[in-house]
């Protein structure tokens, strides 16, 4: 079976969770405050584009079976790439792709945030800018996979200014349809659209402070020949080891990111100490072996990268 999102622990921020096909809210305002502020309060703890997707997918899943979601960014360069997946297998990675290479679709996308996609043969437009659509197609024609068959669901814009840079795709269960909900998934692509902005900030702001770190990584082999090479060669029996052990890919690179800082703090210690020829005191000892403490100032916003490290010297 596929799987199914859920609210997590089963429950909203302001009332329980309802059951797909519950109509037991006060009333449809009430039911959608309740929605959008969670998925607000999910959003403002994570700066991940996973967290971000799962979370509207886990609301939206209150409502529907929601069976699969697919999150697309626009990279500051231009092209689209895929920020999260799950629950559905298809390459498509541009916003056209996710319309079924249909433009109009698309357009529609762009007019009103929000297009609800309907299973093939479902019928034509729902009249208020939400479009249907036969499905959504692959870019090379196969139907995507949203568990056994083709689900039908909902693209969410994400905007900056005028401009689209990534969909949130929704597939939900056949028999069931998000047709009621156009207003809440309009206002859950204006949460989304923010949000996903200052993903992409964080991101590059992460690849800035990785690519300093990595420069001071080369500046420690400069300053200490003794371990030339030694972080590099740490970083890749991490990625083979961990691969061997079935960790998943995502998980990899920051795992070798950390490898390759784990001597870093070397920088902090002493000239006279680092490169010295012969036996350490007992007091140059206990320098060394400070190294893995982040508590030099330029690196102690990457402790959660090298704090693990715990070698003696």
């Amino acid at each position: 079976m596929p799987r199914v999102f859920r609210p997590c622990g089963g429950e909203t921020a302001l009332a329980p969770a309802l059951l797909p096909g519950r109509l037991d809210w006060p009333c449809a305002h009430a039911r959608d405050a309740a929605i959008l502020d969670t998925v607000a309060l999910r959003m403002a703890e994570s700066n991940e584009a996973g967290e971000i997707a799962r979370a509207v997918a886990e609301q939206l899943g209150s409502l529907v079976p929601v069976v699969g979601v697919k999150l697309v960014i626009q990279d500051p360069e231009g092209p689209f790439h895929e920020a999260y997946s799950d629950g559905v297998r298809t390459p498509g990675v541009t916003p056209l792709e996710l319309c079924g290479g249909d433009s109009s679709v698309l357009q529609n996308l762009i007019e009103h945030r929000a297009v609800v996609l309907e299973p093939a043969g479902a019928g034509a437009s729902n009249g208020r800018g939400a479009s249907a659509v036969a499905g959504v197609r692959s870019g090379d024609g196969a139907a995507a996979e949203a568990g056994p068959e083709l689900q039908p669901g909902c693209l969410l814009g994400v905007f900056d200014g005028d401009g689209l840079t990534g969909v949130l795709a929704l597939w939900i269960a056949q028999g069931h349809s998000l047709e009621p909900y156009r207003g809440l998934l309009a206002r859950l692509s204006l949460q989304l659209s923010p949000t996903v902005r200052n993903t992409r900030l964080y991101e590059r702001m992460k690849a800035l402070h990785l690519s300093t770190l990595k420069g001071l990584s080369t500046a420690l082999n400069a300053k200490d020949y003794y371990t030339l090479g030694h972080a590099a060669r740490v970083a890749t029996y991490v990625v083979l080891l961990l691969r061997e052990l079935g960790w998943k890919d995502r998980l990899l690179g920051p795992s070798a990111d950390a490898a390759l800082l784990h001597d870093i703090g070397k920088l902090g210690i002493s000239d006279r100490v680092l490169p010295k020829q012969g036996p350490l005191t007992s007091e140059e000892w206990d320098l060394m072996r400070q190294h893995p403490i982040p508590r030099w100032s330029p690196l102690s916003y990457a402790c959660s990268a090298v704090c693990g490290h715990g070698g003696s010297g």
